[in-house]
């Protein structure tokens, strides 16, 4: 008799892990859609506000050095100790 009744529980729980699992997936699913959907909607936006940031920081390293960044004094040091 007891044997019979552990059989059962066992299966009980075995069917709600798999009611568990086939509700994640669907959730899963459903964010991918989604996600999918918001970045083909935004997607042109996104590169084009990449593409702009690449651009600026592809000037900004090709600009002159400066004294500082060559190893001149220090302006906010006060004293204008070398750093």
């Amino acid at each position: 008799m007891r044997n019979k009744l552990n059989r059962k529980r066992v299966r009980v729980f075995q069917a709600c892990l798999g009611q568990g699992l086939v509700e994640y997936g669907l959730v899963l699913a459903l964010v991918a859609v989604v996600a999918i959907g918001g970045l083909t909607l935004v997607g042109n936006n996104v590169n084009d506000i990449f593409s702009s940031l690449t651009k600026d920081m592809e000037s900004t390293a090709k600009a002159p050095a400066t004294a500082n960044a060559a190893g001149g004094n220090c302006s906010n040091c006060g004293g204008g100790a070398p750093y």
